[in-house]
């Protein structure tokens, strides 16, 4: 009995001394998805497309910094521009939350003029990931009628950004 407690003693001692290891590794792969410059969104639908970002990536499986440690680097005095982010920002903010990923870029809408006054729109969505290892960024670009409500078409471009990113951040 004495031989199993020490035994399992010795393997929960072992697994605590390793839990910050494998933290690290772990947080060397997180996603921080910042915010896109748009020219029709504003701050609260760039902040539902942050969110539905974060969504899609942790049902992909990957480890994401939560939306609270994003908005408490927000409450700060000096606040960064996360709508407006080249490399040193992304490298700055990866490092700051512990992340090996930055997802930004920018989503504009084009007019489309119709026959007879039907006019629609389209969108061009750049989405790039900066990797903190590389120190580069790589970017697609996503593009489309802009269909539905603001929440469909949010909902869908996350869903579409998502999977045309997720294996840029694939370790």
């Amino acid at each position: 009995m004495k031989r199993r407690v020490r035994l399992a003693a010795a393997v929960f001692a072992l697994a605590v001394a390793a839990w910050p290891l494998a933290g690290a590794d772990r947080a060397a792969d997180r996603v921080l998805v910042l915010g896109f410059r748009s020219d029709f969104l504003d701050d609260i639908q760039d902040r539902c497309f942050r969110e539905m970002l974060i969504r899609r990536f942790h049902e992909n499986g990957f480890a994401v910094v939560p939306v609270m440690e994003i908005e408490s680097l927000l409450q700060t005095e000096r606040p960064p521009d996360i709508r407006n982010v080249d490399a040193r920002i992304a490298a700055e903010l990866c490092a700051e939350l512990g992340a090996g990923f930055a997802i930004c870029g920018k989503i504009n809408r084009v007019l489309i003029k119709g026959k007879g006054g039907a006019d629609s729109y389209e969108y061009v969505c750049e989405a790039a990931v900066f990797s903190m290892r590389e120190q580069t960024f790589g970017r697609t670009t996503v593009s489309g009628p802009f269909a539905g409500d603001m929440e469909q078409f949010l909902n869908g471009l996350a869903a579409e950004v998502a999977v045309r990113l997720k294996s840029r951040i694939r370790p």
